[in-house]
């Protein structure tokens, strides 16, 4: 019994830090200590990704016409489930509504109300097929609260999917770029070594004026 609480008292984490331009890998801590803990939280661990799933849902409606400068209101949107479920309606963590906002503010602040609208009406295939196409390998199941981040994902897929996702929002073609040499030798040396391979390189700014 007093292992398992010694246990529950140690901090788990994971770091993982690339080049967007080019997918080179800068960093990758799989624990505190390599000793005590073989555990890769980087490629292993799966937890849910939060808000850090948000940018799918705004590349999936950039590439199907919207402007980052495109106006939405700041106001609920509830949708219908199946089943006789409640319908789904997210607020904003400071709730607060009314304004219009534009997309590129409302992911900027995180808006919840904006990413629900937005994954209503482009729908959550789009988005899943998205995430997948970006290298997300893990389920991602096809309910709309994966908008507001309730899939599963580990820190290396929603990290290197997230960069990659500025050439893919204004259709870049692929550029493979392989990795530099990574310090030190650990099980996920070889695979951060492969995760630039295929990579997208973002467009210029003026992609997004």
């Amino acid at each position: 019994m007093d292992s398992i609480r010694h246990q529950k008292t140690l901090l788990h984490a994971g770091l993982m830090s690339l080049d967007p331009s080019n997918g080179e890998v800068k960093a990758w801590v799989g624990d505190l200590d390599y000793q005590w803990s073989q555990f890769d939280n980087v490629s292993q661990s799966r937890r849910q990704v939060g808000s850090t799933f948000k940018p799918f849902v705004y590349a999936t409606a950039v590439r199907l016409g919207l402007d980052p400068c495109t106006e939405l209101p700041n106001q609920k949107t509830c949708i219908e489930l199946p089943g006789g479920q409640d319908p789904w309606c997210p607020e904003n963590s400071d709730m607060e509504y009314g304004e219009m906002v534009t997309l590129e503010y409302a992911l900027a602040n995180s808006m919840n109300t904006v990413t629900a609208k937005l994954i209503k009406d482009y729908g959550v295939q789009r988005v899943v097929d998205l995430a997948h196409a970006m290298g997300i390998e893990s389920d991602i199941p096809a309910v709309p609260s994966i908008a507001l981040g309730v899939a599963e994902l580990s820190l290396q897929e929603v990290t290197s999917a997230n960069a990659r996702l500025p050439a893919v929002a204004c259709g870049m073609r692929r550029a493979s770029s392989a990795a530099s040499r990574t310090k030190g030798a650990t099980p996920s040396t070889s695979r951060a070594q492969k995760s630039a391979k295929g990579w997208m390189r973002p467009p210029p700014i003026g992609c997004w004026k």
